[in-house]
């Protein structure tokens, strides 16, 4: 099974470069443009299932990639990591990484990428690895893209460390029971 893991496109927090957590910030135009920009090469993929994170920058970045699309869910699951208190703050304004070099926003009242890594595995587990699909959509955040990789290699990744373009997609393979990253930050040149 291949598993389409896809970022939403630009928001106001990603143009002001604050921190977005789990607060409902829209897209952009650019946002809307580069969501109709993989339209195409979505829509070429037979997806027998769609998720989406339940956050309306998601929301709308499905509807625009993929409009004739049925959702099989939308997600708190899959939502991206909570910032808690610095949600709006600009980036890079509070320590966000803690002594392990985990992405940590527990002092602010938020999540620990290790805590996204375990909402995103329940996710899979009830949602997605049970099945015999063979290509799924799975609309979500920076947050989530990271914690998938983090699962496929094992161990948390510091986010700081992996470009995560909006609206760039990630492509996964789930087989026999294990995680393997096929390709990242695609969009344009993807393809079955």
């Amino acid at each position: 099974m291949k598993v389409f893991f896809v970022r939403h496109g630009q928001t106001t927090a990603n143009l002001t470069r604050v921190y977005s957590g789990q607060h409902d910030f829209l897209l952009t135009d650019l946002g809307k443009e580069q969501a109709m920009a993989i339209r195409p090469y979505m829509e070429k993929i037979a997806f027998d299932k769609v998720f989406t994170s339940d956050l309306t920058r998601v929301v709308q970045t499905q509807k625009l990639a993929l409009p004739d699309a049925e959702v099989a869910l939308r997600s708190p699951l899959i939502r991206e990591i909570n910032a808690g208190s610095i949600t709006g703050t600009p980036i890079g304004s509070s320590v966000t990484v803690n002594e392990e070099g985990e992405k940590d926003y527990s002092p602010y009242g938020g999540e620990k990428a290790s805590q996204v890594c375990a909402r995103l595995k329940k996710f899979l587990e009830e949602n997605v690895e049970p099945y015999d699909y063979k290509n799924v959509a799975v609309f979500a955040h920076h947050g989530i893209l990271i914690a998938m990789l983090s699962l496929a290699v094992g161990k948390v990744i510091n986010s700081a460390d992996v470009l995560v373009k909006n609206c760039g997609v990630a492509i996964f393979e789930y087989k026999d029971g294990n995680w393997v990253l096929l390709s990242w930050n695609n969009g344009s040149d993807f393809t079955e």
